[in-house]
Parts: structure tokens; sequence; C-alpha cells
């Protein structure tokens, strides 16, 4: 079977107290950024399994990610699924660029509409996302703003790697 995305061959899981890392072999190296990433089922590539939140390390097609969230169900080693990114380098900048200022409000009530830079949901009046963050022209939903800057989820704008 050959899959026009790439794909990644689960090499080694390991957990720790605050953190598990997950270390993939890919069939192809993605475009930049690496992170944050996701791996998806072969036959359901909709249906994820795992969220790869920092990529801590790389040598050729060999990635480790660290996890922070509560996994119940750890992919097995030599399982293979669906390698995706989740953003460009604009998105990723977005986020780490702890300079970057937010202002909350209400979006404009002038019929148009805007898509999350980071979760792709729309942003409008009429929409069911009718507030959020802006900087410059770019929208994210409240719920991006507190999930990315505010928690830093993904520990890319204020904390170090983990150990």
């Amino acid at each position: 079977m050959s899959y026009k995305e790439a794909t990644a061959k689960v090499v080694q899981v390991a957990r720790s107290v605050d953190a598990a890392t997950v270390t993939v072999e890919v069939s192809r190296l993605p475009s930049e950024p690496l992170a944050p990433a996701g791996l998806y089922t072969l036959d359901n590539t909709g249906q994820e399994v795992i969220q790869l939140h920092k990529l801590i390390a790389a040598s050729g097609n060999i990635l480790t990610y660290e996890i922070y969230d509560d996994v119940d169900d750890w992919p097995e080693v030599d399982s293979v699924y669906i390698h995706r990114v989740w953003w460009t380098l604009d998105q990723l900048e977005a986020v780490t660029d702890a300079s970057r200022k937010w202002t909350f409000d209400e979006y404009p009530d002038n019929g148009e509409h805007d898509h999350c830079l980071l979760t792709w949901n729309t942003i409008a009046a009429y929409a069911d996302h009718k507030t959020g963050y802006h900087s410059g022209k770019d929208w994210i939903t409240e719920e991006a703003y507190k999930t990315y800057i505010v928690d830093d989820k993904l520990r890319l704008r204020h904390r170090a790697k983990s150990s």
C-alpha cells in the first residue's frame, strides 16, 4: 500500500514523570516545521492516534518528539502510522514569538470572517466563535489563545526541554 502522506514507524516510546518521548522513523521528511505533529491511523487518516508536541531531536529520518498529555493508549513499537505536521512556519512563529501582542476583541459584524491561524475554526460575528484574539491581521480563537499562548501546552514559548 502506498500513501501520499509521509508514514512513520514507531521506533521507541519512553515515559517520564512530566513528559513522554516517541521516536519515529518517517518515510520522508515533511516541510518545516516538523512539530507539532500527530500520528494518524492508516485506514482512517482522520483518526488521530497521538499528538507529537515538541521535536527534541532529529537525525536524518529519525525524529524524537516530546508529548505532554496523559495518554491512555501508546502506539506500539514497530507500528506504522500517517505522520502529519500541524502548522506552517508562520503558525509556529505566531506561537513562539513571546513579544507578539494579542488583543482580545469581538469580530466585526461586517459579514466577513477569518479563520483561526492555529485551528482553522471560523471566527465571525455570525459564527460559533464571535470573539477571539488578533495580532496584526491574524486571528485565533479564545481556546487556541488559552491552549497555545497562555498555557503553552506545547512548551514552545517559555519552558525549556524536559529531562
